[in-house]
């Protein structure tokens, strides 16, 4: 009898340490959403559908190299931003554009593990569809490489 007491009480309390554990190590928002090499674009209809929605999907869906089939580099979602909500926020790659003619100084920022955890949000704002542009066309490599980067952290870690 006691040791069945005591083995309940040493499985009860390895079911614990184990999801307590998980908790310490994991220090952040929720778990990512998202499909791998998917990336979030949030902006308004109307800027996704002008020459910036051609520059992200001509510099990001550009084939992979080495792969025996064609497949493309991140496969991109246009998120209009007045439906941008917190099920989104979760996602593991996004991508904010911000034009308002009330910005006065354009803007691009790279922030990680923002609302989620791994998670890159890249954030681009300017006062008209032509200053968003240039940023954007300026920061591509960047904007590759940080997604990438992310997107093999991931990779390593699961495994």
């Amino acid at each position: 009898m006691k040791t069945k007491i005591f083995f309940n009480c040493a499985l009860v309390a390895a079911m614990l340490l184990g999801t307590c554990s998980c908790k310490l190590f994991f220090k952040g928002g929720d778990d990512i959403s998202g499909k791998a090499g998917e990336v979030l674009v949030v902006c308004p209809t109307s800027v996704w559908e002008s020459e910036i929605g051609t520059l992200l999907l001509d510099s990001l869906m550009q084939e992979c190299p080495c792969l025996p089939q064609r497949e493309p580099l991140y496969t991109l979602v246009h998120v209009p931003s007045d439906n941008f909500s917190q099920m989104f926020k979760i996602h593991r790659n996004i991508i904010y554009l911000n034009v308002d003619e009330n910005i006065t100084e354009c803007k691009f920022n790279i922030q990680y593990d923002r609302w989620s955890r791994p998670q890159i949000v890249i954030f681009v704002s300017g006062h008209d569809l032509l200053a968003v542009y240039d940023l954007l066309e300026e920061n591509m490599p960047r904007i590759s490489r940080a997604l990438e980067v992310m997107e093999r952290v991931r990779v390593i870690a699961n495994a």
